[in-house]
């Protein structure tokens, strides 16, 4: 007799939820109705937590491809940091050429942004090959670029801005990341860069991050390395990144993993933005 009520209940409540997803699509009505509901319980949570409410700024999207060679074709996937009462961002930028670069922007205040005609940071054939960039049906859905340097994530150790990001070379996919002093990054010097060091394997790993501090001394970085087990990331530690760069990872090439021909989204887990401290 439970078990009756139970699978009764369970086919009103699926048939009311899908009445009411065939009344949002259908009755305009409905729409404005259900959009009323989840507005009004979106005020009551953000009336006791204001501080948890996201907002999305008026003027937006808050940066638009511009007319440059490097950026004009899309800008997307930034990192963001707070230094001397100042937003700056690290965005990667995709130009006509079909190459990703990164760009920067600062703002006062979150919103309004001043940007650089210039880019930041690009890479020109970092695997020393002149090789001739070709599209690819596995990759290109990924950005929609030819290579370059792409998704970066950006910290603050020390004295040190450090930008870890995937970097393609005709395809050759690694991880790598550059540094700069915080001076020189306030004082926009980009051409201060050092790097970029090779942290990767080629064609293994994405999507790597540094910790933004280090722990009992080292730098500790956040990783998707495939190994027995691919639903975990995994943090490693090392003294310098130089160090890191050189060992030798052995893993397992994700787009060879059965069940998909795009297996990084099924098979492989990596972290999104830099984690912030709490107390």
């Amino acid at each position: 007799m439970l078990l009756l009520v139970i699978n009764i209940f369970v086919l009103f409540v699926t048939v009311f939820v899908a009445g009411v997803l065939v009344g949002v699509l259908v009755f305009p009505t409905t729409r404005k109705k259900v959009s009323k509901f989840i507005e009004n319980i979106g005020a009551s949570f953000g009336a006791k937590n204001p501080d948890l409410i996201l907002k999305r700024p008026v003027n937006k999207p808050i940066l638009t491809p511009r007319a440059n060679l490097w950026e004009d074709e899309a800008v997307l996937n930034p990192s963001a940091i707070i230094l001397n009462d100042q937003v700056h961002l690290i965005y990667r930028a995709i130009g006509r050429d079909g190459v990703s670069r990164l760009g920067y922007a600062s703002s006062a205040d979150g919103f309004s942004f001043d940007r650089q005609y210039r880019p930041a940071f690009a890479v020109h054939n970092p695997g020393g090959r002149g090789a001739l960039r070709h599209y690819s049906p596995t990759m290109y859905p990924s950005g929609g670029s030819w290579g370059g340097v792409e998704d970066p994530r950006m910290v603050v150790i020390d004295d040190n801005v450090y930008v870890t990001f995937n970097l393609f070379d005709n395809w050759i996919l690694r991880v790598g990341v550059i540094s700069i002093s915080k001076e020189d990054f306030l004082a926009k010097n980009f051409h201060r860069w050092r790097g970029p060091t090779i942290l990767s394997s080629s064609n293994r790993e994405k999507n790597w991050m540094l910790f933004p501090e280090k722990i009992n001394g080292k730098f500790a970085i956040l990783h998707g390395i495939i190994d027995n087990d691919s639903n975990r990331v995994r943090i490693e530690y090392t003294d310098n990144l130089d160090t890191l760069a050189k060992h030798n990872f052995e893993t397992v090439d994700p787009q060879q993993v059965p069940d998909t021909h795009i297996a990084w989204h099924k098979h492989v887990r990596s972290a999104g933005p830099p984690p912030l401290k709490t107390p």
